[in-house]
């Protein structure tokens, strides 16, 4: 199979429904690997696997990002969350298994604000064995299709990164996820709340009211990469995500 036949074919059936004819002057793969949306073909906790992967914002503009993960069998998706990225940020986090029969988790040391949050933030989440480190597991919700709501199927599939929008650095938002001088954002927590309504004991709801808040248009920039890793068995598996571009 050719490597860039999933994303081909993506490109040519969003195309499609647009009524596109030349998708050179619109969505298109892009060649140098950056742009609106990144697709990462197969992420896997099987076979005693880990998977780590990394986006990285190559722009002067915050971005936000919505990242899904999608399982294999049906494309059902597992876990979404909003992801925060300051100006030329980078972000990592790993895709693990706590036992065989268990589902997939993610998790990360990576200070980036996610909302709800990950590594750290004001939601109650589970944290590793012995450790203080957080991680969110996969789930079954929507695995009502008939073909089995197990944790198996949320163990392999494949990952989606989509720009929601911009966001200039001298905004409230802006400014909350930009990293300072102690390698932490300002206050990933002023962007948690303003997903919960106001008059909450902890929302400010200025998303949850109007979501364009300190928003503008996608201008892409998004380049991603991952690995499937085996440190029993001695085996590393890395590559790109394709990129789309042109998608907003």
């Amino acid at each position: 199979m050719k490597k860039n036949t999933m994303a081909t074919a993506i490109v040519a059936g969003l195309a499609g429904v647009a009524g596109i004819a030349n998708i050179s002057t619109a969505v298109n793969l892009n060649p140098d690997g950056v742009g609106q949306v990144l697709l990462y073909p197969y992420y896997t906790v099987n076979g005693g696997n880990a998977t780590a992967l990394s986006v990285v914002n190559t722009t002067d503009l915050g971005k936000a990002v919505k990242v899904r993960f999608l399982e294999a069998v049906n494309s059902r998706e597992v876990l979404d969350f909003n992801l925060y990225l300051s100006a030329y940020d980078v972000w990592t986090a790993a895709v693990i298994s706590l036992d065989a029969a268990g589902p997939g988790n993610i998790t990360t040391r990576d200070t980036s604000c996610t909302v709800p949050g990950i590594e750290s933030g004001i939601f109650q989440i589970p944290t590793l064995p012995g450790t203080t480190q957080r991680y969110f597991p996969f789930r079954t919700l929507f695995l009502n299709d008939g073909l089995g709501a197990t944790n198996v199927r949320t163990r392999s599939g494949y990952i989606e990164l989509l720009e929601m929008g911009s966001i200039a650095n001298n905004t409230g938002s802006g400014r909350a996820l930009t990293h300072g001088t102690n390698g932490r954002p300002s206050s990933c927590r002023t962007l948690e709340e303003a997903w919960l309504a106001s008059g909450t004991t902890i929302g400010t709801g200025y998303w949850f009211a109007d979501p364009t808040v300190h928003i503008s248009a996608p201008t892409g920039g998004l380049f991603g990469a991952a690995a499937i890793v085996d440190v029993a068995g001695g085996t590393y598996i890395n590559y790109n995500a394709e990129a789309i571009d042109g998608f907003s």
